[in-house]
């Protein structure tokens, strides 16, 4: 049997209030059977076992990120074949995150800060990383419980995957209840997701525990 483990890895200027409350957000799936725990950007040794650890830690340490999917779902086979990747890593910067997969909606040759931004990216059966800038700018016990909320909703589609016939398969969510529908921006994410509570429906918790019941047992 498999132990299923997430990594949250941090910027090294994030303070205690925003790694317990990015913490919270990655336990919550600990009804599920999943254990988490974190570690620094700059801390190459606790990413060695992290899937495309090396692509996620450069992501977070950088100044100006940009997350495109290949980041989170390629490495080097050499690298894998030296240290097999067993950890779902979940990275956290306080910078903008910017959307490498967006290229087809710049000008040419357009430099990297005109891509558009995104809050955050969950890969299934990879990692994700998720910008907390505008998570800062709002203050106090509103803005930790954003990041929590966040945090819920991008490793859900780290274990989520896309049912047929839905937003081209998308693994967004219907029920208006639900933490992992999509949002428009971070004011729609705050005033439907964050201030009531949301958490995944009933389908989403399913189908979340069959998929690390999955990774669990190999099959």
């Amino acid at each position: 049997m498999n132990e299923v483990r997430v990594r949250l890895i941090f910027h090294d200027s994030l303070g205690t209030r925003e790694r317990l409350a990015a913490l919270s957000g990655a336990r919550a799936f600990a009804k599920f059977g999943v254990t988490c725990d974190c570690a620094g950007a700059c801390d190459r040794k606790a990413l060695r076992h992290v899937k495309a650890g090396a692509s996620l830690g450069r992501i977070v340490r950088a100044e100006n990120p940009v997350v495109r999917t290949e980041d989170l779902r390629y490495e080097p086979i050499w690298e894998f074949m030296l240290c097999p990747k067993t950890i779902y890593g979940m990275g956290v910067t306080p910078h903008p995150l910017r959307n490498g997969d967006a290229m087809d909606q710049v000008p040419e040759g357009a430099a990297t800060g005109e891509l558009p931004h995104t809050m955050g990216v969950g890969l299934i059966g990879a990692g994700g990383v998720l910008s907390v800038q505008r998570m800062l700018e709002t203050k106090g016990e509103l803005g930790e419980k954003a990041i929590s909320a966040a945090v819920r909703h991008e490793l859900g589609h780290v274990f989520l995957k896309g049912e047929k016939g839905r937003d081209h398969g998308s693994s967004h969510c219907t029920d208006e209840k639900c933490i992992m529908q999509a949002n428009e921006n971070y004011a729609d994410f705050l005033r439907r997701f964050v201030e009531p509570a949301l958490d995944f429906c009933r389908g989403c918790q399913g189908r979340i525990g069959a998929a690390v019941s999955r990774i669990r047992y190999g099959f």
